[in-house]
């Protein structure tokens, strides 16, 4: 059945038919009426009721769509304490047969979609730089909507132009075709709005569960295992910050402070797109096959301390409102990871 001829029966049984309307309509037997109902046509199915006289009919309906995500090429591990309860810590191994000599993450977050200040269109340029390619993944960091509640600060529950669970319906639909790609989620103040009074996690159960993407409710540690290398990050939303870019950076680097050396020391929530390059003093030892120390020796090893970019208009927002310093967005950072164990922070500007 061609597609102009499937349109013409799918209009003339958009409404319900009896076999006697069938074989008029198309000139046929009863008989072959009947066989008619019994087909297939793709993507429809034939609905049969009765009318007010009591008569068969048949209309067409839509068969239900079912919406899948693309297999992941990677594989994951959560850690889990002495009870069995899971830990914030994922190791997430790459194959080694993916094409190329490197791998990018790119961290978003901030994205505030269904804001008054979101901007489709950086968002979109972030998903371009991932999509296609093999080599490139990501993660996100939270407040990935918008979702105004009544006590939210400032005016978003009036000014936001989607409500909170279209917001959720429709970013899934935008992240699904990229799913496979993204390695965890952590929520943000914006979705804890919901947590603190329901007792419900937006981001897990409208996105992260339909599309398969690992969720951690609090900052987490992950580990990359890649052609013989471990690449390992720290990732949080972040609470609070400063009005100067010394005191975000502070903001963020607060982890380092308790955790042990960090190649990448992520965060979002402050907008405002910055990076510093620590160095850490680290004991190395060699062992014998008995575990015994051999030698030692200490060495340098590098932190970056991440702040991400938001994808976020400023005037006639909420910052603006607050009298907050605009900031970059027109930015894409990527954590760039070689199979020689190298790594460094890729800061570029983002093309839409």
């Amino acid at each position: 059945m061609g597609t102009l001829e499937t349109k013409q029966v799918v209009d003339f049984f958009s409404t319900g038919k009896t076999i006697s309307e069938i074989a008029k309509k198309f000139e046929i037997s009863e008989e072959d009426a009947q066989k008619l109902v019994s087909a297939k046509i793709a993507g429809y199915t034939f609905f049969p009721s009765k009318n007010e006289w009591d008569e068969l009919i048949y209309r067409v309906v839509p068969e239900p769509i079912i919406k899948t995500v693309k297999p992941k090429i990677w594989t994951y591990d959560i850690a889990r304490g002495p009870s069995g309860r899971p830990q914030p810590y994922i190791h997430v191994t790459i194959p080694d047969n993916i094409p190329g000599k490197k791998i990018k993450l790119f961290p978003l977050g901030d994205i505030h979609f269904g804001s008054s200040g979101y901007d489709d269109d950086v968002f979109k340029a972030h998903l371009k730089l991932i999509e296609g390619k093999k080599h490139a993944f990501f993660v996100l960091i939270g407040d990935v909507t918008e979702n105004a509640l009544k006590d939210s600060p400032g005016t978003g529950v009036f000014t936001q132009t989607v409500r909170p669970r279209k917001q959720l319906t429709e970013v899934r639909e935008i992240l699904r075709p990229l799913a496979h790609k993204c390695f965890l989620a952590i929520p943000g103040n914006h979705e804890y709005r919901t947590l603190k009074h329901t007792d419900l996690e937006p981001l897990r159960l409208a996105i992260c569960d339909p599309l398969g993407i690992p969720y951690f409710s609090e900052p987490v540690h992950l580990d990359i295992f890649w052609r013989g290398n471990v690449f390992t990050f720290f990732l949080q939303h972040g609470r609070g910050g400063g009005s100067t870019k010394g005191g975000k950076l502070n903001a963020a680097s607060r982890p380092l402070s308790v955790n042990e050396h960090t190649m990448f020391s992520i965060m979002g929530h402050v907008h405002d797109p910055n990076s510093v390059k620590n160095i850490k003093r680290c004991l190395e030892f060699e062992r014998d096959g008995e575990k015994r120390v051999i030698d030692m020796q200490t060495v340098e090893r590098v932190e970056h301390v991440v702040i991400c970019p938001a994808m976020y208009h400023f005037y006639g927002t909420y910052a603006s409102e607050a009298g907050y310093h605009p900031v970059a967005k027109d930015v894409s950072i990527a954590c760039v990871l070689e199979e020689s164990g190298k790594y460094f922070l890729d800061k570029k500007p983002l093309r839409y």
